[in-house]
């Protein structure tokens, strides 16, 4: 089974799900805290409508490489999802994330989105120039005890961030633990976080 993501050269959601396992025991046992950011490509739908895939797929690249541009040696990334990736930060609690989260939003918007070529429909064109990224936060252990909450956590937070779509940072609050959602995690409670992430 690969490890990596083909596209982005990141790991794939099942390596970072065994992976974040390994970072929260070694946390837990030095009581240290673990941060996990998720954040989402705001743009992607209209720029694959505008310009094809194909500039949707070298976005996400750029998005990739500007992750690991920005990470350091011991982060763990990942590809989560179709226009999400997820990064651990060991050793790193919620405001020092912040800080990590907010480059890494300032740098998005910087990332071309539509490779110099003009789009289907121009009228997507201004959109697909306002990229962004949304990113949400939460943290091992005040805003969770397994790395499972955690990741939820961080999931509602960004639902939270990405609503309005201007891309900005949201810190997980226990306000949105009982918000009403379609989440991709909602009644996945096995608690053993490898499996858990297999089954969404």
């Amino acid at each position: 089974q690969a490890t990596t993501d083909p596209l982005t050269g990141l790991l794939t959601r099942d390596r970072f799900s065994l992976a974040i396992d390994d970072l929260f025991e070694h946390a837990a046992a030095d009581r240290l805290p673990v941060t996990v950011l998720l954040a989402d490509v705001t743009g992607l739908r209209e720029v694959n409508a505008a310009f094809g895939r194909a500039c949707g797929d070298e976005l996400l690249s750029q998005v990739a490489r500007t992750l690991r541009k920005l990470a350091r040696r011991s982060d763990v990334l990942a590809r989560w999802g179709s226009d999400e990736f997820a990064i651990a930060l060991p050793n790193t609690d919620t405001a020092e994330a912040l800080q990590v989260a907010e480059r890494i939003r300032r740098t998005a918007p910087s990332i071309p989105t539509h490779g110099g070529g003009e789009p289907r429909d121009p009228a997507l064109k201004e959109r697909c120039l306002l990229t962004r990224l949304a990113i949400g936060i939460a943290t091992f252990p005040s805003h969770g005890r397994s790395p499972w909450e955690v990741l939820l956590h961080a999931d509602q937070a960004l639902d939270t961030a990405s609503r309005d779509g201007s891309g900005r940072v949201e810190i997980w609050t226990p306000e949105e633990d009982g918000a009403p959602r379609a989440d991709r995690l909602a009644g996945v409670m096995t608690g053993r976080f490898a499996d858990d992430a297999t089954n969404v």
